[in-house]
């Protein structure tokens, strides 16, 4: 779902709410609603905004995020590759307990680094942009 009506063709809110702020350097992309096929187009915005705006060290909270699908998971791993790429990183927080089951079981929790919370998760983003 792109945002709009398949029925009436009219535009609709998107379901997936983004937003994107600067902490000390790092690029915060805090999610609420699903990380779903018809909504990762707004989370993809978001990650090139900060990238064009020469952030390489990324923190997405997902504490607000009530669903997450293979194109989320997938959406997820690109930043990830992008961060390393440009020598960065990206730390997920806030997974609830449902998403961190999938995480899981998708061994995705193997790959990303995770935080609590978005202050715990700049405290681990400091400490390694240090060593």
């Amino acid at each position: 779902m792109s945002g709009v009506d398949d029925k009436v063709g009219l535009k609709r809110k998107p379901d997936l709410q983004v937003s994107y702020t600067d902490n000390r350097g790092t690029a915060v992309v805090s999610l609420q609603g699903p990380l779903i096929a018809g909504e990762v187009a707004h989370f993809r915005a978001a990650c090139r905004e900060g990238r064009e705006q020469g952030h390489k060290y990324f923190v997405v909270d997902l504490a607000d995020v009530v669903e997450v699908d293979g194109y989320g998971l997938a959406a997820l791993v690109g930043l990830l590759s992008r961060c390393h790429s440009d020598q960065g990183e990206l730390i997920l927080c806030g997974l609830n307990p449902d998403l961190r089951h999938r995480f899981e079981a998708t061994y995705c929790d193997e790959i990303f680094q995770t935080a609590t919370t978005v202050p715990k998760a700049i405290e681990k983003m400091e400490e390694w942009v240090k060593s």
